[in-house]
């Protein structure tokens, strides 16, 4: 499936779609996370979006699918566009508490930018 696939399919969603729906899409998403450089904030405004509606119906991503989320945002982490990186760490923030917390500090310590950095303190200090 490539991301016009994976938009269309969005596209015909319900508005706030069945659990089960939203988790398979996930995993579908996930094992298709190959796009384009230009389409990565579309692709994680899609996974945000996605936890989002599982929120709404009291759900979680799984474990598995956390760890798929943090390599996929590991493999496309960029500094550079603050709204983007905004975007990645509120989602790492709403996946499985232990990984997130890895994730964050380890970002910390390598940050080249101060208003990240600041972010992902944020972000590690609601954790906690």
């Amino acid at each position: 499936m490539n991301f016009d696939e994976i938009k269309l399919k969005y596209e015909n969603l319900q508005t706030i779609p069945p659990t089960e729906v939203t988790l398979s899409f996930i995993d579908e998403m996930l094992d298709n996370s190959e796009v384009p450089s230009g389409n990565r904030y579309e692709f994680a405004n899609l996974i945000f979006e996605l936890m989002s509606a599982l929120t709404d119906n009291y759900a979680r991503i799984t474990d598995e699918q956390s760890v798929k989320i943090i390599s996929w945002i590991e493999k496309n982490w960029c500094e550079d566009d603050i709204s983007y990186t905004d975007l990645q760490v509120s989602i790492i923030a709403n996946t499985e508490e232990s990984l997130a917390k890895n994730f964050i500090e380890s970002k910390i310590s390598t940050a080249k930018n101060s208003q990240v950095r600041e972010m992902l303190e944020e972000v590690k200090d609601e954790l906690s």
